[in-house]
């Protein structure tokens, strides 16, 4: 609708339907950092949720969470396998060293892949450079 002089009543409102993500379609690869170091690889549909969810916990003392990808499975079904294939990816070249995730008792991570042993349609993604990504990610405030 136009007012006299041409002055659109709505032309300055965001539309703030595409920042919600209702249905919790949209993955988030992240990491915690700690003194610089990463010492946590998860995955989410709420960074900021989780961010509080890891600050409650005694274990989850860290400096910052960085967002290193995200997939939108609304537009893409295989974007959920897309963000675990680089989850698991992640944490296998980790080998056992991220003090933060869970460890089994092989010692490896739980989300962790076996690169000789991947479940049907999945992908192991070589040589993940976490700390490149995390230095070109998106912090969370």
């Amino acid at each position: 609708m136009h007012l006299a002089g041409g002055f659109e009543a709505y032309s300055y409102v965001k539309n703030t339907n595409l920042y919600v993500d209702i249905f919790g379609l949209k993955q988030s690869v992240y990491v915690l950092r700690k003194k610089g170091k990463i010492v946590y690889v998860g995955i989410t549909n709420d960074p900021k949720t989780r961010k509080g969810s890891h600050k409650n916990k005694k274990k989850g003392k860290f400096d910052e969470m960085i967002v290193i990808a995200e997939y939108d499975s609304g537009n893409n079904a295989d974007d959920r396998v897309n963000a675990r294939n680089l989850e698991g990816s992640a944490l296998d070249q980790a080998n056992g060293s991220l003090a933060e995730n869970a460890n089994r008792i092989d010692r490896q991570h739980y989300h962790s892949y076996d690169p000789d042993n991947l479940a049907p349609g999945r992908t192991y993604i070589e040589d993940v450079d976490l700390s490149d990504l995390a230095n070109n990610g998106t912090v969370i405030n």
